[in-house]
């Protein structure tokens, strides 16, 4: 497995839409497993493999093959977001194109390449050919693919089985990939540098992991596993992604958070009372705070179009607007998101103005994403008070700004916000 640098990590995450950072003190394993995590969301492997299953596996063995009737598998792969289709238009406008291209690495990313390699897949079994290899610049590191057969999850969704194998070659003799060893005109070589052949090889580890037992197909020297078609992340799963809950002390992960001013993480009691001397000088508790109530509106700027999800993401899959599912990332403006048991509690919100009357609000999980609109009843001001806070307190973003308050859900379609006790801006989100 090759191997790759805490900052190539960080790169990874960031092409999947999971921004942390640069200086987060997370460890580098913890970091793996929100990669594997981050895997899965573009896989949308739990509306394969529900969460509750007690086995994690996927039994490729009683699907059905794919067929001709099914399509073209090239087609069948490609899961575009919206964010694509603007690109697309655009590029297809100016005639200018910016996606990936395998001859060059300027201005490439991991997840793109993961979303091209699959591409790649369908284009090889489409035409027949038996697979595809990776190697990068320095042709060092090479990534056999071997076609073994196409399953159907559904009559739109292959499951692609796949042989693979690793090889290093530091003394120019070329890569040991066994009886598919370059040169052969039906294999064809694909550049791919380091941090995308290392994000393959863990979605190659981590399906491999869901092929039963039952199923086990032999092919000497090679590794069996599956690939799947990939999205992009929806917002809701880059938010739970994203949390820098890391323990202030020892950089564990951590899942609990100083109770007065919420914006420290711990991983236990100890840890935090070690670090009480220090972080009792710029912790601000909230007793005491000046708290505001707003209404909280889930439809805001499309709520003339009670057709469609209030709000939609750039990220979220085509194939699966319009929806009125929070899972993937849209909002059905009839819908409030449920009080919690504890939701009453303190909890940061993160407010942008967009120089609209629409303030857009959304908590970490992303499981509340929403809006606050001025309204002429606020008599006591509170609008402009919080303008006013946002620009003194708050981070400049180009035209727009963004600030982070602490607040409660006091009811199902409102909250309250503390307006005098606003934590440094840096907090971990």
């Amino acid at each position: 497995m090759l191997e790759v640098s805490k900052e190539t990590l960080l790169d990874i995450l960031g092409s999947m839409g999971v921004e942390l950072p640069p200086d987060t003190t997370m460890t580098t394993e913890v970091l793996q497993e929100r990669l594997e995590k981050a895997i899965d969301a573009a896989q949308f492997i739990h509306t394969i493999i529900p969460s509750n299953r007690k086995k994690n596996e996927i039994d490729i063995g009683i699907l059905p093959k794919w067929s001709a009737g099914n399509g073209k598998v090239q087609s069948a792969v490609d899961r575009t977001s919206w964010q694509d289709a603007f690109s697309s238009l655009k590029s297809a406008l100016t005639g200018v194109w910016n996606g990936f291209n395998d001859s060059t690495p300027e201005g490439r990313d991991a997840f793109v390449a993961w979303r091209y390699l699959l591409n790649l897949i369908g284009q090889a079994y489409d035409a027949g050919r038996p697979g595809v290899i990776l190697v990068d610049g320095a042709t060092q590191s090479g990534v056999l693919i071997k076609i073994h057969e196409i399953r159907a999850l559904n009559s739109q969704t292959p499951i692609i089985v796949v042989h693979t194998r690793h090889a290093m070659d530091t003394t120019g003799r070329g890569f040991d990939f066994g009886p598919y060893q370059r040169p052969r005109s039906d294999i064809q070589a694909h550049f791919f540098v380091r941090p995308a052949q290392y994000l393959v090889l863990r979605v190659l580890e981590t399906n491999a992991k869901r092929v039963p037992p039952s199923y086990s197909p032999v092919d000497p020297g090679l590794k069996l596993s599956f690939l799947l078609p990939v999205g992009t992340i929806v917002a809701s799963e880059t938010g739970r992604l994203a949390k820098n809950n890391v323990c202030a002390i020892c950089a564990n992960e951590a899942k609990q958070r100083c109770s007065q001013c919420l914006s420290v993480y711990y991983c236990s009691r100890e840890c935090q009372t070690k670090d009480w001397k220090e972080h009792k000088h710029s912790c601000r508790a909230l007793d005491g705070a000046a708290w505001e109530k707003f209404p909280i509106d889930m439809s805001g700027p499309f709520s003339h179009m009670p057709m469609y999800p209030a709000k939609f993401s750039n990220r979220d899959t085509i194939g699966i607007f319009p929806s009125s599912k929070a899972t993937q990332g849209g909002r059905n403006p009839a819908k409030v998101p449920p009080m919690k048991k504890g939701t009453a509690e303190p909890f940061l919100l993160k407010i942008q103005d967009n120089n609209s009357p629409w303030l857009m609000i959304y908590d970490r999980s992303r499981e509340l994403d929403a809006f606050f609109k001025r309204e002429e009843d606020y008599t006591t001001g509170k609008w402009d008070k919080l303008k006013r806070l946002m620009e003194t307190k708050g981070i400049k973003v180009g035209l727009n700004m963004k600030i982070y308050c602490w607040a409660k859900r006091i009811g199902e379609r409102e909250l309250s916000v503390a307006m005098d006790r606003v934590p440094d801006q840096d907090v971990p989100w």
